[in-house]
């Protein structure tokens, strides 16, 4: 079953914003960073980080004071939650980790600027949470006919998926459509 946030109409087309039901991790893109988590009942993070316990990581970064790390905190209570501050909830939540870029990619990516390397961290994790809380979506474009017995056929026109956050004014969706705005179609309640 498709979770429809919103249903858009004009003439006879209609405009779902659908939640994507298999989207892809932001692991996988290859961040200038590297995200460390340990979890016994979850599979969070890069796998492939090379560290067997939370004291091997501590230990790589005193052994290695260029990097810059931030910690990772999770939430775990009717799904997940994650970021780099923490959360109220002493009973459901703790650190679960680090993200850090090492120091060639502080020089590499960031000309060696501490603050905005941790605000790309912050914002990876931002991206983790809404990949971890199901905030990704996608949208579906069809046509609708009616045939001559009077039942409506759907002919799919467009569709494209894995946009961070809902609203398609802000994560990218609107112009990967083929309208330039949603001025001229009326939102269904």
């Amino acid at each position: 079953m498709q979770n429809i946030l919103k249903t858009y109409t004009k003439d006879n087309k209609i405009l779902r914003i659908i939640q994507d039901s298999d989207p892809e991790s932001p692991r996988v893109w290859e961040p200038p960073n590297t995200m460390v988590c340990f979890h016994d009942r979850y599979d969070l993070g890069d796998n492939d980080h090379g560290f067997s316990d939370p004291d091997s990581f501590k230990e790589f970064m005193t052994e290695n004071p260029g990097i810059v790390a931030l910690p990772i905190y999770l939430y775990d209570h009717s799904g997940l939650r994650m970021n780099t501050t923490g959360f109220d909830c002493r009973w459901d939540s703790g650190q679960v980790g680090w993200i850090y870029c090492t120091d060639k990619e502080l020089q590499e990516e960031f000309k060696g600027d501490k603050d905005a390397a941790k605000k790309f961290l912050v914002a990876s994790i931002e991206t983790y949470d809404q990949y971890l809380c199901g905030d990704i979506w996608g949208f579906d474009v069809v046509e609708t006919t009616v045939c001559s017995e009077g039942h409506t056929h759907e002919n799919h026109l467009d569709s494209c998926w894995g946009f961070y956050g809902s609203d398609p004014m802000t994560n990218g969706m609107l112009e990967n459509m083929d309208f330039d705005s949603l001025d001229e179609w009326e939102l269904k309640e």
